[in-house]
Protein backbone atom coordinates (compact mmCIF):
# COMPACT_ATOMS: atom_id res chain seq x y z
CA UNK A 1 0.00 0.00 0.00
CA UNK A 2 0.95 3.05 -0.54
CA UNK A 3 -0.04 6.84 0.90
CA UNK A 4 0.77 10.84 -0.14
CA UNK A 5 3.50 12.69 1.50
CA UNK A 6 4.50 16.03 1.03
CA UNK A 7 7.73 17.56 -0.14
CA UNK A 8 8.80 20.51 1.88
CA UNK A 9 11.25 21.64 -0.74
CA UNK A 10 8.95 21.56 -3.68
CA UNK A 11 6.15 22.82 -1.53
CA UNK A 12 3.79 20.16 -2.86
CA UNK A 13 2.30 17.03 -2.08
CA UNK A 14 3.91 13.49 -3.63
CA UNK A 15 1.08 10.77 -4.56
CA UNK A 16 2.71 7.57 -3.01
CA UNK A 17 5.29 8.65 -1.62
CA UNK A 18 5.63 6.47 1.10
CA UNK A 19 5.49 3.06 1.30
CA UNK A 20 3.57 0.42 3.34
CA UNK A 21 4.28 -2.93 4.05
CA UNK A 22 1.52 -5.23 4.19
CA UNK A 23 3.01 -6.75 7.85
CA UNK A 24 2.37 -2.82 9.32
CA UNK A 25 0.22 -3.10 11.97
CA UNK A 26 0.58 0.65 13.25
CA UNK A 27 0.45 3.75 10.84
CA UNK A 28 0.60 7.10 12.11
CA UNK A 29 -0.96 9.96 10.19
CA UNK A 30 0.37 13.72 10.16
CA UNK A 31 -1.80 16.59 8.84
CA UNK A 32 -3.06 19.99 9.23
CA UNK A 33 -6.36 18.60 7.80
CA UNK A 34 -7.32 15.02 9.22
CA UNK A 35 -9.88 16.48 11.65
CA UNK A 36 -10.91 18.97 9.67
CA UNK A 37 -14.90 19.32 9.79
CA UNK A 38 -15.73 19.49 5.36
CA UNK A 39 -16.71 17.37 2.89
CA UNK A 40 -13.55 15.90 2.03
CA UNK A 41 -12.20 15.67 5.23
CA UNK A 42 -14.60 14.66 7.93
CA UNK A 43 -14.85 10.81 7.28
CA UNK A 44 -10.95 10.29 7.96
CA UNK A 45 -11.22 10.16 11.49
CA UNK A 46 -13.74 7.85 11.09
CA UNK A 47 -10.79 5.14 9.73
CA UNK A 48 -8.39 5.99 12.50
CA UNK A 49 -8.33 4.33 15.90
CA UNK A 50 -7.20 7.21 18.07
CA UNK A 51 -6.87 11.20 17.09
CA UNK A 52 -4.28 13.54 18.69
CA UNK A 53 -4.56 17.26 17.89
CA UNK A 54 -1.97 19.34 18.88
CA UNK A 55 -2.90 22.69 19.50
CA UNK A 56 -1.04 26.19 20.02
CA UNK A 57 -1.35 29.54 19.99
CA UNK A 58 -1.81 30.86 16.40
CA UNK A 59 -0.25 33.82 17.20
CA UNK A 60 2.59 31.85 18.32
CA UNK A 61 2.67 29.24 15.43
CA UNK A 62 2.48 31.85 12.87
CA UNK A 63 5.40 33.41 14.49
CA UNK A 64 7.08 30.07 14.51
CA UNK A 65 6.56 28.85 10.90
CA UNK A 66 7.51 32.74 9.65
CA UNK A 67 10.45 31.67 11.00
CA UNK A 68 11.01 28.46 9.81
CA UNK A 69 10.53 29.68 6.27
CA UNK A 70 13.47 32.07 6.60
CA UNK A 71 15.69 29.07 8.20
CA UNK A 72 14.45 26.57 5.44
CA UNK A 73 15.85 29.56 2.73
CA UNK A 74 12.01 29.63 1.31
CA UNK A 75 11.88 33.13 2.40
CA UNK A 76 15.04 35.63 2.40
CA UNK A 77 13.66 37.93 5.50
CA UNK A 78 11.46 37.67 8.84
CA UNK A 79 9.00 40.52 6.59
CA UNK A 80 8.75 37.71 3.68
CA UNK A 81 8.08 35.08 5.97
CA UNK A 82 5.24 36.79 7.77
CA UNK A 83 3.44 37.80 4.50
CA UNK A 84 3.97 33.94 3.10
CA UNK A 85 2.20 32.50 6.32
CA UNK A 86 -0.51 35.45 6.27
CA UNK A 87 -1.64 34.24 2.50
CA UNK A 88 -1.58 30.58 3.52
CA UNK A 89 -0.51 28.60 6.50
CA UNK A 90 -2.38 31.32 9.06
CA UNK A 91 -5.56 30.98 7.29
CA UNK A 92 -5.63 27.72 7.30
CA UNK A 93 -4.80 27.04 10.89
CA UNK A 94 -7.67 29.42 11.56
CA UNK A 95 -9.72 27.28 9.50
CA UNK A 96 -8.83 24.40 11.54
CA UNK A 97 -9.40 25.97 14.46
CA UNK A 98 -12.83 26.82 13.86
CA UNK A 99 -13.76 23.59 11.97
CA UNK A 100 -12.33 20.41 13.60
CA UNK A 101 -13.47 17.78 14.70
CA UNK A 102 -13.41 16.06 18.55
CA UNK A 103 -9.95 14.73 19.31
CA UNK A 104 -9.23 11.96 21.90
CA UNK A 105 -6.26 13.76 23.08
CA UNK A 106 -5.48 17.33 22.99
CA UNK A 107 -1.96 18.23 23.25
CA UNK A 108 -0.43 21.87 24.13
CA UNK A 109 1.84 22.32 21.53
CA UNK A 110 2.54 25.90 22.86
CA UNK A 111 5.55 26.56 24.35
CA UNK A 112 6.58 28.45 27.99
CA UNK A 113 7.95 31.27 26.20
CA UNK A 114 6.43 33.14 23.51
CA UNK A 115 8.84 32.49 20.60
CA UNK A 116 11.44 29.46 19.44
CA UNK A 117 14.81 30.81 17.98
CA UNK A 118 15.54 27.43 17.37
Amino acid sequence: MYAPSFDHEKKDPVADGVSIPSDTSIVILEGNYLLLDEPQWRNVAALVDYCVFVEADLHIARERVARRHVRAGIEPTLQDGFRRVDQNDFLNALTISQKRLPADLVVDGTPECETEDR
